[in-house]
C-alpha cells in the first residue's frame, strides 16, 4: 500500500475529506436526541455540504472532453477511483 504522501494530491483531499465527514457523522449521532429542529438541519446541512464537495471533486476528475465543435463533455472515461 502506498504512503499517504505518495499519494496525489487531490486523492489526498479526498481521503480527508472523507475521514472529516466520517468523524462528524458519528460525533454528530452520538447525541442526537440533545438537538432542536435547527440544530438539525445545521448539522445535515454540513454533512450535505461535505457530501457535495466530494462528489464535486470526484466529478471533475471523471470528465474527459470530447474534440467536437458543441463543447460537450462525456463522463466515465477515466473514472477516478479513491482508496478508502
Amino acid at each position: 500500500m502506498a504512503r499517504l504522501a505518495e499519494l496525489p494530491l487531490i486523492e489526498r483531499v479526498l481521503i480527508a475529506l472523507k475521514k472529516e465527514q466520517r468523524e462528524f457523522a458519528d460525533s454528530a449521532m452520538a447525541q442526537p436526541a440533545h438537538r432542536d429542529a435547527f440544530e438539525y438541519g445545521r448539522v445535515s446541512g454540513h454533512f450535505s455540504g461535505m457530501n457535495r464537495a466530494i462528489q464535486i471533486i470526484e466529478e471533475s476528475l471523471s470528465t474527459t472532453d470530447e474534440d467536437n465543435d458543441h463543447g460537450f463533455s462525456r463522463r466515465g472515461e477515466s473514472r477516478f477511483t479513491i482508496r478508502n
